[in-house]
């Protein structure tokens, strides 16, 4: 399944049960009632989350019903797509995997879409400049959840094309 190769956050039980049927690494959050649901929001602000798919009962009331609302209010906010029932989660789904490049299931999991401000960093460009070359399809971009996407390997046939020097994953220093 495709889903895998992509980043997976999950708040603790939903965690647990995602890792156990995919059989695969998921960021496990604390338990929704406990902070888990604001630390999804956080990834949301933080342009960490492309799509959002959480479950949740709306006829029963529980004393996190506040947190919930503003969770989705965030993933709407943040323009992103988000599925709160089985049959709009296949759609998201399946929607994403449709028209999605046959080469990309070949790559290894590692080779994930950087946001435009890693993009950036790694062109060694203003964050305005990289946007003026997406906008020019100088540089190939896709755009999930109303935000730029841009797969590393385009950016290195952008980098070999101009005869820039690639700077090494190992060379970047992150400032949070």
């Amino acid at each position: 399944m495709r889903l895998i190769e992509h980043e997976l956050y999950a708040t603790s039980d939903t965690a647990d049960i995602i890792a156990k049927a995919l059989d695969a690494a998921i960021f496990r959050l604390l338990s929704g009632p406990l902070g888990g649901d604001q630390q999804i929001g956080s990834r949301i602000v933080e342009s960490k989350i492309d799509v959002l798919i959480f479950f949740w009962d709306p006829l029963g009331h529980r004393s996190y019903d506040s947190d919930v609302k503003v969770l989705l209010r965030l993933a709407i906010a943040y323009n992103i797509p988000n599925a709160c029932n089985e049959a709009t989660a296949d759609c998201i789904i399946s929607s994403l995997f449709s028209g999605a490049d046959p080469q990309a299931a070949s790559e290894s999991p590692t080779h994930n879409l950087l946001t435009a401000k890693e993009a950036a960093h790694y062109l060694r460009l203003p964050l305005s400049s990289l946007y003026y070359l997406v906008r020019r399809g100088q540089i190939p971009a896709i755009q999930i959840g109303g935000r730029w996407r841009i797969k590393r390997s385009s950016l290195e046939g952008y980098v070999l094309g101009k005869d820039m020097k690639v700077p090494k994953l190992s060379d970047w220093s992150w400032q949070t």
